[in-house]
C-alpha cells in the first residue's frame, strides 16, 4: 500500500481532503472549546514568576522550532540576559521516575528527549524537562534563582500557560499549506490565530521582515567531531546512506542532494529511538544533528552529521531583543518579591553558622 504524502496532500483542497473536512470540522470544535475553557476562566491559567516565551506553530510537523530557540538563546546569552529553556522533553524516559528534570551533561538523550539535549548541547544554559510547563518552571527556578527569562521550546497550544511573548514558525515554503484543520489541512488552529501573535516567523522566507535561514556549519564526524566537506564524500550513492528521523525528512535529503553528495535515503519515524534500529555498518551514514544526538554512543565508523545553526534576520534580532528587555522589570519585581530579606537578627545568626562551618 503507497504511503500518503501528507505535506503534498495539504497543499492542495481536493477529493481526499474534502472528505477528511467532517473530521476537520470536529477537530476545530473541539479545540475552540478547550481553548474557550481558559478564556472563559472555567479553567485556571499559571502565571510563571518570570517571562516567558513560547516559540511554537500551529502547522503540524516539524516548523524548525529548535534551531530557532537555540538562535533566541543565544542571542540573549550574547547581551548577558539569564535564560533557560523549558521543553516537554518529548519522547524522554524521565516522565517514569520524575515530573520534572534539569538536564545534565551526563544524560542521554533518551532519557531526557532529543530536542531538549541538543539545546542544552549547544547552549550551555539551564534546560528543564517537565511533563507540565508549571513544573518545569518551579524546579528551574528552584535550581537557578537567577533566571530572568524562559523560552518554551513549543506550546502555543498549551493555553493553561500565560505567555508573556508568543513566538510562532511558518514553515517555508509551505506556508499555511490549504489553511484548512486537520486532518483535510496541516493546521492545529485558525490561520486568525496568527494575530495575536507578537512575532510570525519565517522558517527560510528571506523576504519576510521576521525570518531565519538555516547556515550550514559541515558534517561532523559522529564521535570524533571530524570535519568533513562534501566532496570528499563517495562519488557512488550506493556507499552513502542518508537517515533522517525527523518530521520532514524530505528537507534533510534535499540539502544533501543541492550539496552535490549522492546518497540513498531512509526515512524514519520522528523521534525514533535508534535502540532498536539496525543501521548498516559497512554504508557511509549521513544524518541531521537530531540523529546524531541519539546515536552518539553507537559504534558507527564512518558516521556524519550535518550541523545547521539558525542566523535571524537583524530586523527579528533587534525586535526581539527590545520585547525581551521591555520584560525584565518584571523578572526583576518577582526576583525581589521571591528573594526572603533577612533582619539584623537572622543575619547574625547566618554569620555564626557560617563561623560554625568554617571552624
Amino acid at each position: 500500500m503507497k504511503k500518503i504524502n501528507w505535506p503534498r496532500v495539504w497543499q492542495q483542497r481536493r477529493g481526499l481532503n474534502y472528505l477528511l473536512l467532517p473530521l476537520a470540522w470536529l477537530y476545530a470544535l473541539i479545540n475552540t472549546i478547550h481553548r474557550g475553557l481558559y478564556g472563559c476562566r472555567w479553567r485556571s491559567r499559571y502565571q510563571s514568576p518570570r517571562p516567558v516565551v513560547v516559540v511554537g506553530n500551529i502547522h503540524a510537523g516539524g516548523a524548525g522550532k529548535t534551531p530557532l530557540v537555540i538562535g533566541l538563546g543565544r542571542l540573549l546569552k550574547d547581551n548577558q540576559i539569564q535564560v533557560a529553556v523549558i521543553s516537554r522533553g518529548y519522547g524522554g524516559d524521565y516522565r517514569r521516575q520524575c515530573a520534572a528534570h534539569l538536564v545534565q551533561t551526563t544524560d542521554e538523550a533518551t532519557w531526557v528527549g532529543d530536542e531538549a539535549w541538543l539545546i542544552h548541547h549547544r547552549l550551555q544554559c539551564p534546560v528543564i524537562v517537565g511533563q507540565t510547563r508549571q513544573a518545569a518552571i518551579e524546579l528551574a527556578l528552584k535550581k537557578h534563582p537567577e533566571i530572568q527569562v524562559f523560552l518554551s521550546d513549543d506550546g502555543l497550544q498549551h493555553y493553561r500557560l500565560l505567555p508573556d511573548l508568543t513566538v510562532c514558525v511558518i514553515p517555508y515554503p509551505d506556508g499555511l499549506g490549504n489553511g484548512w484543520r486537520l486532518p483535510a489541512g496541516p493546521l492545529r488552529e485558525a490561520p486568525s490565530r496568527l494575530k495575536s501573535m507578537d512575532f510570525v516567523v519565517s522558517n527560510g522566507g528571506a523576504s519576510e521582515r521576521y525570518h531565519y535561514q538555516l547556515a550550514e556549519n559541515g558534517w561532523m564526524h559522529l564521535t570524533t567531531g571530524q570535519r568533513k566537506y562534501p566532496d570528499e564524500f563517495s562519488a557512488n550513492a550506493e556507499q552513502n546512506l542518508a537517515i533522517a528521523g525527523i518530521a520532514n525528512p524530505q528537507k534533510f535529503f534535499d540539502r544533501v542532494t543541492a550539496q552535490g553528495i549522492m546518497a540513498k535515503t531512509q526515512s524514519l519515524p520522528d523521534h525514533v529511538d535508534y535502540r532498536h534500529i539496525t543501521l548498516p555498518a559497512d554504508k557511509t551514514l549521513l544524518m541531521t544533528e537530531k540523529d546524531w544526538v541519539k546515536l552518539r554512543p553507537a559504534p558507527y565508523p564512518d558516521a556524519w552529521f550535518l550541523s545547521v545553526s539558525a542566523v535571524l534576520s537583524e530586523a527579528l534580532a533587534a525586535d526581539f531583543l527590545r520585547a525581551v528587555q521591555a520584560l525584565m522589570p518584571k523578572a526583576a519585581e518577582n526576583f525581589a518579591k521571591n528573594t526572603p530579606v533577612m533582619d539584623s537578627k537572622d543575619e547574625a545568626n547566618q554569620t555564626n553558622q557560617t563561623n560554625h562551618d568554617t571552624n
